[in-house]
């Protein structure tokens, strides 16, 4: 988070994006999982959304009432890791929310934050269980 004019701001995770459980009906072909901002989720190619799949709702406060803020991310690493191991072929390629907020009287901000992943082509099936993946957001004020 960038901090500017000496005053800081305080960021809550309300909800962490969450791409839900999915399917992958043939992992020998590449698909997509898109979790919309707005919260509209589309997949293709062979890959099903069973369950979840949410944006993220990320809440900033502490910042200068009724202000402009400006909303940058940026991918760390855009691989899926599973069990801290990083997993060939399950990519975070692109994170989806609105450039500019605005604070309320309060100083608070309310940011939805949606991705997409992509899987692949793979010879082998990707094991089962929880993906992780990690990316930057940056706030200017």
């Amino acid at each position: 988070m960038l901090i500017s004019n000496s005053v800081s701001s305080r960021t809550e995770v309300i909800t962490p994006l969450d791409f839900g459980t999915i399917v992958i009906a043939d992992h020998t072909q590449v698909g997509r999982v898109q979790i919309g901002a707005s919260g509209h989720n589309v997949t293709s190619g062979p890959v099903h959304l069973v369950s979840g799949g949410q944006a993220a709702e990320l809440l900033f406060s502490s910042l200068p009432a009724l202000h402009s803020v400006t909303v940058s991310t940026s991918i760390i690493t855009p691989m899926l890791s599973h069990s801290n191991l990083y997993v060939q072929g399950i990519n975070l390629v692109q994170l989806e929310h609105v450039d500019r907020l605005f604070s309320d009287a309060q100083g608070n901000a309310l940011l939805k934050v949606g991705g997409t992943i992509e899987i692949g082509a793979q010879s082998t099936q990707y094991p089962d269980g929880t993906y992780r993946v990690w990316a930057n957001i940056e706030v200017s004020y």
